[in-house]
């Protein structure tokens, strides 16, 4: 696996509405997102992405595991 493409918007604020505007603007229709277990990402799936959601809850070695293509500074 590899990262294709990795974008860090600064939004507006944190609710889901704003993340959704963001995918459906730059994210590509059926690609694979896997994201951390936050409630804010619960609607990709039924906008048409490949989510899958890992609940990290703090674990720094479960998020290097599971977000393999991010560096966690």
């Amino acid at each position: 696996m590899y990262a294709g493409r990795l974008r860090l918007p600064a939004l507006d604020d944190r609710i889901g509405k704003a993340l959704e505007t963001f995918a459906t603007k730059i994210v590509l229709p059926h690609s694979h997102d896997t994201t951390d277990g936050w409630s804010g990402y619960s609607n990709l799936a039924g906008l048409g992405y490949n989510h899958n959601s890992v609940v990290l809850d703090g674990d720094m070695e479960k998020a290097e595991q599971a977000l393999l293509m991010i560096c966690l500074v």
